[in-house]
């Protein structure tokens, strides 16, 4: 092990002695950030200048066998940067570069040091911003911002940071460093979903340098309201009335009448004093139909006890509302030493009651308690006035954070909502999750943290150390097998019924790819899908999970399927609160039966497939099916609040929420959207819902070429139009449409009719000033013959001479790629039907042709392109790993493999070539005693390092 005087020699040689801080009066601001009270100090502090030092610093601290922890600002509110165990804090704040603006492709390439408020500023002038928010926007790096899965006043419209990170620049724990994505869409092309994986870890599992963001247009118009409640209990009410009516703001915002007392004199800020409680209110888009909104929200705010509503009209008078809304937290020291602020968060319908029992416990422990928060998000932030240097205080309040965050819990909330969990709250996930739950959290610890090098003590709960609950785990499944395979049909007939376990010619209708499955197992509810999965896997047999069956071309099986699980009979509704606009159902349901259920509460699912009839929630969201509506609502990645599953060997864990912001612990639900049933079977899902839109209009424009069909997309995207769909079509899709041209634009406008109204006819007199061939306009219900010729995207070919092909770019190269696919094709002879989002960057098409000619097209457009894939079809076996095309960096794969192999080891589940190795991660042959051995052999190893 390197000495610690050789150690620091080596960060002076490499970084300059200014950039190695060793001094512990320098040393003492690093052994905190916002959270009150102090940690030991670090041993040393680096400032490196540049991201190419991060794998130099990692890897020597390695060598010394000290933990490193990664901080950004140091504004977190949850002791997520403290070097609790000392070591080497890697102070990023000089990595300050705005390396790329890249307005065209609407995405930047920033440092990991950069201010969040400057980014935006940076891009300002030209018409775009960064959307996350955070209150502490002006201080908060992008690092630290990804670190946390950081939110703001804005996210209630725009998302939170993961729905705006294509890529990340890491440094693992062994100091290898790479890029997991590129800047194309392409989140569970080559793996899991990596980048979800990484935001909101807290540091715990790489350090972030770089990060490619997504930019957004800044809306034409905006308005702003204050309306003036009696309490924050009636605020609280009016906020959940205002998004059950429908309405999608880009913020709400409350505070109480103490946060306005401590903002007034601490800042000279005028907010009104004779109100028990003010909400904020914003709303954006084009101008026509924006004065009407604001008019029937501010009616219903009325309606819910609102005595006075002021309107900010100018943008001075905006800018200082919010000015004084971000510097609440600044302000608190003016009536008292210190506070605490628990974040958390709970269903928007139990506001109020979280409120009142806050209000209580203001009474019962003699503490006032300030309330500021995103009540939009149901994410609350009460601020407890103490003085930490009072025990008694110190104790009050500690007991006040445990009551709110047990009836969080209890109201079916999460104990973090954008802040983290850090030290303050590890303790609390003990409470929210149950130890399989946690195991499931640990595994992905114990894969990328495998020495507790990276930010240890953070997350979990003092007493479960991580490595030890993934070891646990992964020596449960490396079992023997059990049960004999001869024996396994009477066992599952036992758990489903004798009627539901189809063996010989009854298994015809679940053949997967031709191949007849020895067995098909039709659970009904989530006990028997675990019932069925533990039996199958005690017997040592390969699962195929089965949702709809709509998507079982995708993959080429590498094994026979021993047993086909067929999950359609789940298919209920577990929970439904239409006022919180989220939805809890069975994986089974289809996607068809969803929208059925919520069109009853005028609420959408904003995806649509081919064949919503027979494709299940389950299956859409283990192949990452995305639809033509992404570009208003987000991909599904964004959508999807909280899965159940049930993993390989029948271990059922609860993944996520039934809340829209959700920091506790890491976002493992996205790791199982796209993961194709390779790491678990879905047997639940909680979904975002979405208010049924006023009006919608959509309009298709033909085009004589395809130069044409780019002016016109050219000359929508320099206005600020806000189209929720955006899709090219081929001449052939036209032709369906009985349009003609070459080339073709679909779009789609949703909202209030004044703004539908003025968008259409703004795209109308673009089409016709770069020389439109025919425009077809629909309306109501007519417009779903549009929408249902581009979901043929989303459906895989009948015909065995017919394959699909997938790209994905950078948006500047769609055209380029489009106009290469459609040549490519050609020169081998075959015919190509395509559409895309260009927006998006993708392109979606079926080849017809022979399967000599496919394999060529792929092997050359694979020359210029890296993200070209045909999912489904039979391909030479050459092609197995090719048809899936490229990374963009070795280290996705690798991390992909070393999941799969971490939650199914001996690779029972939907065994097919993937983009990445699927090989048991200790043989078949291994002894269950050498497999114990290896685990704790290494598991000592790590506790030592650690």
């Amino acid at each position: 092990m390197m000495l610690m005087h050789e150690f620091l020699t080596a960060l002076r040689d490499l970084l300059g002695t200014e950039h190695v801080i060793t001094d512990p009066v320098h040393l003492a601001p690093y052994c905190h950030d916002w959270l009150p009270g102090d940690y030991p100090l670090p041993d040393v502090v680096v400032r490196p200048t540049d991201p190419a030092y991060l794998p130099a610093i990692v890897r020597l601290a390695q060598a010394a066998g000290l933990p490193v922890v990664a901080r950004g600002a140091g504004t977190g509110l949850a002791g997520g940067a403290r070097p609790i165990y000392g070591g080497v804090v890697i102070d990023l704040s000089c990595l300050r570069m705005i390396e790329q603006i890249d307005i065209p492709n609407r995405q930047v390439l920033a440092q990991a040091g950069v201010i969040t408020y400057e980014l935006s500023t940076a891009v300002a002038d030209q018409g775009w911003f960064y959307a996350p928010d955070p209150a502490s926007w002006q201080m908060c790096t992008i690092g630290g911002n990804i670190a946390n899965n950081s939110g703001g006043p804005r996210c209630l419209k725009y998302g939170v940071t993961t729905n705006h990170v294509l890529a990340l620049e890491v440094t693992l724990a062994d100091g290898r460093q790479g890029w997991i994505g590129d800047g194309t869409e392409t989140f569970t092309w080559h793996g899991y979903d990596l980048i979800g994986l990484l935001v909101g870890s807290e540091g715990t599992l790489a350090v972030i340098g770089r990060a490619r963001v997504r930019l957004t247009r800044k809306p034409e118009a905006n308005r702003v309201a204050l309306a003036l409640f009696p309490d924050v209990v009636t605020a609280c009410a009016a906020v959940s009335a205002i998004l059950a009516a429908g309405y999608v703001p880009t913020a709400l915002e409350v505070m109480d009448a103490t946060t306005m007392l401590a903002v007034n004199r601490a800042q000279q800020a005028d907010l009104p004093v004779e109100a028990g409680a003010a909400l904020i209110i914003e709303i954006d888009g084009v101008t026509e139909g924006l004065d009407e909104t604001m008019a029937e929200i501010e009616a219903m705010c009325r309606r819910y006890r609102a005595f006075q509503i002021r309107t900010a009209t100018t943008i001075a008078e905006q800018e200082r509302l919010w000015a004084a809304r971000r510097s609440a937290f600044a302000s608190f020291h003016i009536l008292a030493p210190s506070f605490y602020l628990v974040d958390t968060v709970v269903p928007r319908t139990r506001l109020p009651t979280m409120m009142a029992h806050t209000q209580r416990l203001s009474t019962k422990y003699g503490l006032p308690i300030a309330n500021v928060f995103h009540a939009g998000d149901g994410n609350l932030h009460p601020l407890i006035l103490y003085d930490p240097s009072d025990p008694v205080q110190v104790a009050k309040a500690q007991a006040i954070t445990a009551d709110v965050l047990a009836l969080s819990i209890a109201e079916g909330g999460a104990v973090s909502g954008e802040h983290g969990i850090g030290v303050e709250k590890r303790d609390f996930l003990a409470r929210l999750y149950r130890p399989a739950d946690l195991a499931v959290h640990a595994t992905v610890y114990a894969v990328f943290n495998l020495e507790h090098r990276l930010n240890p003590g953070k997350v979990f709960p003092v007493g479960f150390d991580p490595l030890v609950l993934a070891a646990e785990r992964t020596a449960g499944l490396v079992t023997s097998q059990s049960l004999a395979r001869e024996h396994l049909p009477a066992a599952l007939a036992e758990v489903v019924g004798a009627a539901y376990v189809l063996t010989g010619t009854d298994t015809t209708a679940y053949a997967v790819q031709g191949r007849l499955p020895a067995l098909v197992v039709l659970p009904a509810t989530t006990t028997e899908l675990a019932g069925v999965m533990s039996l199958c896997y005690q017997a040592g047999v390969h699962v195929v999970p089965w949702g709809g069956g709509t998507q079982q071309a995708i993959g080429q099986l590498a094994t026979d399927p021993d047993v086909v699980v067929v999950t359609r009979r789940l298919q209920r509704v577990v929970t439904y609160e239409p006022d919180d606009l989220t939805i809890r159902v069975e994986a089974g349901m289809t996607l068809a039966e969803l929208k059925r259920i919520l069109a009853a509460h005028q609420q959408q699912f904003p995806l649509e497939i081919a064949d919503e009839a027979h494709a299940t929630l389950g299956g859409l969201l283990a192949t990452d099916t995305n639809g033509s509506r992404r570009l208003g609502y987000g991909a599904l990645r964004d959508l999807v609040l909280g899965l159940t599953v049930v993993q390989v060997d029948g271990t059922v864990v609860q993944l996520g929420g039934q809340v829209v912001k959700n920091v506790s612990g890491y976002d493992v639900v996205k790791l199982f959207i796209g993961s194709y049933g390779t790491l678990g079977i879905i047997s639940e899902v909680s979904l975002r819902t979405f208010p049924c839109p006023p009006a919608t209009v959509s309009i298709v424009t033909g085009f004589a070429d395809q130069n044409s069909a780019v002016h016109f997309l050219d000359a929508l995207t320099a206005t600020q139009l806000q189209p929720v769909s955006a899709v090219y079509l081929d001449s052939r899709l036209l032709h369906t449409l009985r349009i003609q041209g070459k080339a073709g634009i679909a779009l789609r406008f949703e909202g209030h009719p004044a703004a539908c109204r003025r968008q259409l006819d703004e795209m109308v007199s673009i089409a016709y000033a770069v020389g439109v061939h025919t425009i077809l306009i629909e309306r109501g219900t007519e417009q779903a013959r549009i929408w249902n010729l581009c979901t043929h995207s989303t459906a895989l070919p009948q015909r065995s001479d017919t394959w699909p092909i997938q790209l994905a770019v950078r948006p500047t190269e769609f055209w380029v790629a489009l106009q290469a696919l459609m040549q490519t094709v050609a020169d081998y002879g075959a015919e190509l039907t395509v559409s895309g989002q260009p927006y998006h960057g993708l392109i979606t098409g079926e080849i017809t042709g022979e399967a000599t000619a496919v394999t060529a097209i792929l092997t050359a457009l694979l020359k210029w392109w890296p993200h070209v894939r045909i999912p489904a079809g039979v391909l030479p076996d050459a092609c197995a790993t090719q048809r899936w095309g490229y990374a963009a960096d070795p280290l996705i794969p690798e991390l992909t493999a070393r999941l799969k192999r971490a939650f199914d080891p001996l690779n029972r589940l939907n065994r097919r070539w993937w983009p990445y190795s699927c090989e048991p991660v200790i043989g078949a042959s291994a002894s269950v005693s050498s497999v114990t051995e290896h685990l704790i052999e290494n598991h000592m190893i790590d506790r030592k390092a650690g």
